[in-house]
């Protein structure tokens, strides 16, 4: 299985119950299904404003989004940096009639994909993620 470590961090606790063992078990298992032999992670939940002050300066998108991914990786090693609006999770999840966890996990995932190298710039690649992120969102 792959190595991995994740680094979670909440400092608004907008999710305090939430299990980082659980989702770095998933994300090991993802990240095997790439072959990937290691891995660094490390998800900020931050404010809406927060991701949208990076959104500007970093991408320069003038904005709201739910996530940013910032890939470090080489060759076979996953590292990145994955910061997600908490107050967009919370609202996406209400939207989706899911938990706002769940809907926290489904931004992880889908972070880690683009990590791993997956994109969603068309409408075929969209759903090609969205199935990846069902079918580990039904592992957990």
């Amino acid at each position: 299985m792959t190595e991995l470590f994740l680094e979670y961090l909440d400092l608004n606790t907008f999710f305090p119950g939430f299990d980082k063992n659980e989702m770095r078990n998933l994300l090991a298992l993802l990240a095997d299904d790439f072959h990937i032999s290691s891995g660094k992670i490390q998800v900020s939940v931050v404010s809406e404003n927060e991701l949208r002050k990076m959104n500007e300066e970093y991408l320069q998108h003038e904005d709201y989004t739910d996530i940013i991914t910032f890939d470090y990786s080489s060759d076979k090693i996953l590292v990145g940096d994955l910061f997600i609006s908490g107050n967009r999770c919370i609202e996406n999840a209400e939207l989706h009639k899911t938990s706002a966890e769940n809907e926290l996990k489904r931004y992880i995932i889908h972070g880690v994909l683009h990590l791993c190298g997956m994109d969603d710039k068309t409408d075929e690649l969209r759903l090609a993620m969205r199935e990846r992120e069902n079918y580990y969102l039904g592992k957990i």
